[in-house]
């Protein structure tokens, strides 16, 4: 931004505007005043629960650098020099449980045949246009409470009453949100199950008001058969972890719960898992 506007200068909060679109982010980059100052460059963005929107720019890159336009609960409005593509990338790659295989897993075992979501289990991103091998735009379901579609155009809405816009998005839109809830709905029976039967167990985070978004409704959840045998086809899921790299799971229990763990703590609660109930 030219004149006095540094957008290295690091702006908290969402401006009072409520509605965005690409257009009119467009619009409000370009203009170089107005918004600026609740903008703001960090090409060191990575995806993460306060996150609550991300529009693609990668075909016509924002000033001819900014690839991406994220919106962030604290971080306000970030350009980013990063593709949206190189984003969940990094996401997949450093902070995801087993990154694309398991989620792809997941989506055969329901019988999804498109992939919009990656789960998380309390918080989720969705793709607008499907994710594998492209840029496209995303919402963080999570920080949803509501949305309202007019053919191929959608409308997500925050508690808070913001409203992103999103256009050209994939046919049978309603359809693949919940499939994308179903799949991390899913995901978090899956977490649960597997450290009960480490003797673990866990509780929800009071950081995240479930009771407020669609992610944690569960009258989004697609009616498959398989839900009504949850059990085994969790029994299923949970061999073919077997099957996927053990390092991996532990570089995401550590960056889930921030907890320092090498790999002979793996080795030992893989053991551990094994053992028959009754040495306990």
């Amino acid at each position: 931004m030219k004149g006095q506007t540094n957008l290295s200068l690091y702006q908290a909060g969402l401006p009072q505007e409520k509605i965005w679109s690409k257009e009119k982010i467009k619009k409000e980059v370009e203009a170089k005043q107005g918004l600026a100052e609740y903008m703001h460059e960090d090409s060191t963005y990575s995806i993460n629960p306060k996150m609550i929107a991300l529009y693609n720019f990668a075909d016509e890159p924002l000033l001819g650098k900014f690839k991406a336009v994220i919106f962030d609960q604290e971080k306000g409005i970030v350009l980013c020099k990063k593709s949206s593509q190189q984003l969940v990338h990094d996401l997949f790659k450093n902070k995801l449980l087993f990154g694309a295989s398991f989620q792809k897993h997941i989506n055969e075992m329901l019988g999804f045949k498109y992939h919009h979501i990656i789960s998380v289990w309390q918080t989720a991103y969705f793709s607008l246009n499907g994710y594998f091998d492209q840029n496209t735009d995303w919402i963080s379901l999570h920080q949803m409470s509501d949305y309202q579609v007019r053919k191929q155009v959608i409308q997500f809405i925050t508690a808070s009453g913001y409203r992103f816009e999103f256009s050209n998005c994939c046919h049978h839109l309603p359809l693949r949100i919940g499939e994308g809830i179903t799949h991390n709905w899913i995901l978090g029976k899956i977490i649960k199950e597997s450290f009960r039967e480490m003797g673990l167990h866990l509780h929800t985070c009071k950081r995240i008001r479930r009771g407020e978004s669609i992610l944690h409704n569960e009258g989004y959840l697609i009616p498959k058969p398989t839900l009504n045998q949850d059990e085994i086809m969790l029994k299923q899921i949970m061999a073919r972890l077997e099957d996927l790299d053990f390092k991996q799971i532990g570089r995401a229990m550590s960056n889930l719960f921030d907890l320092p763990i090498n790999e002979s703590d793996l080795k030992l609660i893989r053991r551990a898992s094994k053992r028959p109930d009754s040495i306990y």
